[in-house]
């Protein structure tokens, strides 16, 4: 949760959401296969960072540790996005770790090793350290309750099948088209084009597995490379729906987030 992407922030309006990511995703460092999270551990949480900049985040944490944080201020139960952050994260006695934590608001990315202690009670918490070479970021989230019955539901391609538009972390805005079978085709303002595809992670919680292919164009986000990760939809209380879809490069090296609602 460090300051990232200056002047591009993103409206999520209530639940924005950490993702986790479905194992083309996050890189490995075999922490989560020893001591994945117990069952009342996994799912959406909601906290706060000291990073005076960009203090508030939203976290969800799936069945074998991996994690996605969503981050920047929170306006008006929007939360304004500025950046994001993948890893893996070992889960035991009271103790939660992570060395191969990746900052995707940061051009290349920047690595941070996760530290901390989370209660496995009714209401789980984690709190500890994003260590970076130019510094520690302290946070603390509470699991959200409020959100659990929209993560429990599985994921279907026909809440997101049809046209999207979408904005990019990277200040870019796409159109894109979702077809039945979760077959993704889209462009973007800058010419760059895509394609990819979308499917229910299993496990039967509300996340997709999400590849998506982009053209060898220095305009794209990862230009000629293919960006994995997860996406997220559910409906808002005005009866709109919400897309949120996270992807990285297979170097880490570079991510991008899209987020959209219709």
């Amino acid at each position: 949760m460090r300051h990232t992407l200056a002047g591009h922030a993103l409206a999520l309006t209530t639940l924005s959401l950490l993702l986790t990511a479905c194992g083309g995703g996050g890189g490995s460092s075999g922490d989560t296969a020893l001591n994945p999270p117990s069952e009342n551990l996994q799912g959406i949480y909601t906290g706060r960072s000291n990073n005076p900049d960009e203090p508030d985040f939203d976290l969800l944490v799936l069945e074998d540790g991996s994690l996605w944080a969503i981050y920047g201020t929170r306006f008006n139960n929007a939360l304004l996005v500025t950046g994001f952050v993948q890893g893996d994260a070992s889960f035991k006695d009271g103790k939660v770790n992570s060395s191969n934590i990746r900052d995707y608001g940061f051009v290349p990315s920047e690595g941070a090793r996760l530290t901390g202690t989370y209660t496995d009670a009714v209401a789980p918490t984690v709190s500890g350290q994003l260590r970076y070479n130019s510094g520690t970021v302290s946070f603390t989230a509470q699991a959200n309750t409020a959100a659990a019955e929209g993560y429990n539901t599985p994921a279907r391609i026909a809440d997101i099948s049809g046209p999207w538009t979408l904005d990019l972390t990277s200040g870019e805005r796409t159109s894109i088209n979702i077809s039945a079978v979760g077959v993704i085709a889209g462009s973007g303002t800058s010419g760059c084009a895509f394609t990819g595809q979308a499917t229910p992670r299993p496990g039967g919680k509300n996340v997709f597995n999400v590849s998506i292919v982009f053209a060898n164009d220095s305009r794209c986000a990862l230009p000629g490379q293919t960006g994995t990760g997860v996406g997220i939809s559910y409906q808002l209380a005005d009866a709109r729906r919400q897309l949120i879809v996270l992807l990285e490069s297979s170097t880490r090296e570079k991510g991008v987030g899209a987020f959209g609602v219709r």
